[in-house]
């Protein structure tokens, strides 16, 4: 695509002649724009930062201008403090705290799960690791991941967080979740 690149090049330098702080991106064939933002939504970040917003806008002629567009739009937004990224993104709902999803975790295991005597200390394990998350945070991936590393590598501790965070991350549809049960491999493949 070395023609639409050459474009996406010219309307890049038509945005800084016109002092938007915003540049247009291929990546793929899909269009992206990039640009000093404020933390997204429920991220424990404090400064703005260097951050790439999808388009969903495909790499031609068309794509392109409607870009510029979305362009000096966002720089007018930044330009005049009134950026929000309800704007830019679906922004996640309350129930992205992790006490949430906790909450809504345990009430879906138990409409499942009988309340033997069995049951009731397996969930106790689940405890046992689901202590480890601040109910303040947003559920991440990164956060989920984070827990999983405060454990011994090749341990029942290990096995049992990297389970229960699997579980909890795709009850809550987290994107890339089957990396939490590699990380348990990976500790068994080492130990081999």
């Amino acid at each position: 695509m070395p023609d639409i690149d050459q474009k996406i090049d010219e309307a890049n330098s038509k945005l800084r002649a016109a002092n938007t702080k915003v540049t247009i991106e291929r990546r793929g064939s899909k269009l992206w724009l990039r640009a000093t933002l404020p933390p997204k939504p429920h991220t424990n970040k404090q400064q703005s930062y260097q951050q790439k917003v999808s388009l969903g806008l495909n790499a031609t002629p068309a794509g392109l201008q409607a870009s510029v567009i979305k362009a000096k739009q966002m720089g007018l937004e930044l330009e005049s403090g009134k950026f929000s990224w309800s704007n830019w993104i679906e922004t996640p709902e309350e129930a992205q705290l992790i006490s949430e999803w906790l909450k809504r975790f345990q009430e879906d295991h138990w409409q499942k799960t009988k309340k033997t005597d069995a049951a009731q200390t397996t969930w106790k394990d689940y405890q046992s690791i689901f202590n480890k998350l601040d109910g303040e945070r947003s559920l991440t991936l990164h956060v989920l991941i984070e827990v999983v590393y405060k454990t011994e590598p090749n341990s029942r501790s290990r096995k049992k967080a990297c389970t229960y965070l699997y579980k909890l991350g795709k009850f809550a549809a987290l994107d890339g979740v089957e990396v939490i049960k590699e990380l348990d491999q990976v500790a068994h493949e080492i130990a081999i």
